[in-house]
């Protein structure tokens, strides 16, 4: 089994910044994020690859993605929502820029969140993570249980959600964090494949290209 996993498209528009933004915000995809959901689909589509199925968040940014990349592949699939997949929950970062974030609430715990990924304790967020961790991994088995080990999935999360992923590799999560690469850039894909023993990553936070999807 192949599972490409996509952060979804932008939300902000270049002149506007960046926030903080959670499983409580409802955004939708602004004009740049609409163009990396068809350059994903366009990749997909001269790779040939076909998908089984398609997997995304309650969040409309993940599910209008999916739907947008579907399109360009003239796929009739149609995105099965599932709340495992769901962003995170930011707490009081919600809707603050970074620099706001240490202005309001001190630079610790944002340091050390993007710095060594180190869950922040006091800032309210609504989960532990060990309960995303399990979410993803949950999520992950019951793929297995429901598809054949040859089908390609496509799976449209959030970055806060994504990293979690690389547990069912036995140590990349660690490898990942020791050398600051777990973050996925908005737009970019990540590929594992399971061989009917284990679980592999294949490539993680790329560019669709679809180059990836024929030598994966």
């Amino acid at each position: 089994m192949k599972i490409i996993l996509a952060r979804h498209g932008n939300t902000f528009a270049p002149n506007e910044p960046a926030t903080w933004v959670g499983c409580k915000n409802d955004l939708p995809l602004v004009n740049t994020g609409i163009i990396q959901a068809k350059t994903l689909g366009r990749a997909l589509k001269e790779a040939a690859l076909s998908l089984h199925a398609v997997y995304c968040s309650p969040l409309q940014r993940t599910l209008n993605y999916a739907e947008i990349a579907l399109h360009e592949m003239h796929s009739p699939i149609k995105p099965i929502i599932d709340p495992r997949l769901n962003e995170l929950d930011y707490g009081a970062w919600t809707g603050l820029t970074n620099e706001e974030v240490r202005e309001k609430l001190g630079a610790e715990e944002i340091e050390c969140w993007e710095k060594y990924y180190k869950w922040p304790q006091h800032s309210g967020w609504d989960k532990t993570e060990q309960e995303v961790r399990a979410e993803a991994m949950s999520f992950a088995n019951d793929l297995l249980q429901k598809h054949h080990q040859d089908e390609n999935i496509l799976v449209v999360s959030s970055n806060g959600k994504l990293r979690y992923f690389l547990n069912l590799v036995i140590g990349e999560y660690e490898k990942y964090s020791q050398n600051g690469l777990l973050k996925v850039k908005t737009g970019n894909i990540c590929g594992l494949t399971f061989d009917g023993h284990q679980w592999s990553t294949t490539y993680w936070n790329k560019l669709p290209d679809p180059g990836l999807f024929c030598s994966d």
